[in-house]
């Protein structure tokens, strides 16, 4: 039986994760702080171990020796800058806990989740050979993203294999605080306009089955742009509100968004914020204008990872979500 250790099991894609790796007869470790919410992974058959990456000595007693893979996709997704301090110290101290403790407890395999982030502002198509940017970003999160991923590549070459796995925006089941929010902020009216943005939409079930393939195929400190359709945002609130039965709200071109990212502090009355962040900052809105196209032909062909349209992403978060009563 094969062993794993996850971090951020409480999480959208670490959910979907998980189940996947139970139902290929996986034995799991799932990492979660005392604080969790554990009303969907404490109904998995996994053993819960408390603890937090941030704090060295809760990993060392949390994670067994000896693990097969260690797939790591705790972090802070937060675009906020009142937030980055946490942020840092989540994403890069976290990540260097991580690997640390992975290497001395003789782990095999280290799946580091990164992000499309990682990049930070680039023209033109996005693949694994194109120069990041990450690191000189005023946005936090890419910067912070960045800085995790290159410290778990410079762990490749010793006794552990690193991959490192870096999805665009993914959708589906268990998705509340990520692109789930646009189902909630469409629901309550608090989404009036659409940001201009183009962004690459996966499925959470094509992304899942890409971690898994890279645990066997995977090159030691290989990484995978993990895209799926690269299309305009508003395609992708065009279909919530299909499935709401709302009228789509109109897009707003790109020089507007200028002034509402200096007007942010004003802003936090256009939604609900989710835990505490509101639902736009300027860190949000710059990342909104980003005309993202990834390039997945490489996870694709090495890893298996299918194109699934926008509408059954979409459908697929929207049924867990009603399933769910959350709609």
């Amino acid at each position: 039986m094969k062993t794993a250790f996850v971090t951020g099991g409480t999480g959208f894609i670490g959910l979907n994760l998980i189940e996947a790796l139970l139902r290929e007869g996986w034995k799991v470790t799932a990492l979660h702080r005392p604080t969790s919410d554990l009303s969907y992974l404490g109904k998995m058959q996994v053993q819960l171990v408390s603890g937090s990456i941030t704090q060295r000595e809760s990993l060392e007693k949390a994670m067994p020796p000896g693990v097969e893979v260690v797939f790591h996709l705790a972090g802070d997704t937060s675009l906020w800058h009142k937030r980055n301090a946490a942020q840092t110290l989540n994403n890069v101290t976290g990540t260097c806990n991580m690997l640390q403790v992975a290497l001395a407890k003789g782990a095999g395999c280290f799946v580091h989740t990164s992000s499309i982030a990682a990049w930070g502002k680039v023209n033109g198509p996005l693949h694994e050979e194109v120069t990041q940017n990450g690191g000189n970003s005023w946005v936090n999160y890419e910067k912070t993203k960045w800085a995790a991923e290159q410290a778990a590549l410079q762990m490749a070459g010793r006794d552990m294999k690193v991959v490192v796995m870096n999805p665009a925006s993914v959708i589906g089941p268990y998705d509340r605080n990520t692109w789930g929010r646009v189902f909630f902020a469409m629901k309550s009216h608090h989404l009036p306009f659409v940001p201009p943005g183009t962004n690459s939409f996966i499925h959470v079930k094509e992304l899942v089955k890409a971690y898994l393939a890279a645990v066997d195929v995977a090159r030691d400190g290989e990484r995978f742009l993990l895209g799926g359709i690269n299309a305009p945002v508003g395609d992708f609130i065009a279909e919530v509100a299909h499935l709401l039965g709302k009228k789509p709200p109109p897009t707003v071109p790109a020089w507007l968004f200028g002034p509402l990212g200096r007007c942010a502090g004003k802003l936090m009355a256009l939604g609900p914020a989710s835990n505490g962040q509101p639902l736009l900052t300027p860190e949000t809105i710059e990342m909104a204008t980003r005309r993202y196209e990834v390039d997945s032909t490489k996870a694709q062909s090495r890893l298996g990872v299918q194109l699934l349209p926008l509408q059954q992403c979409a459908r697929d978060c929207f049924d867990w979500l009603v399933q769910q009563r959350l709609l």
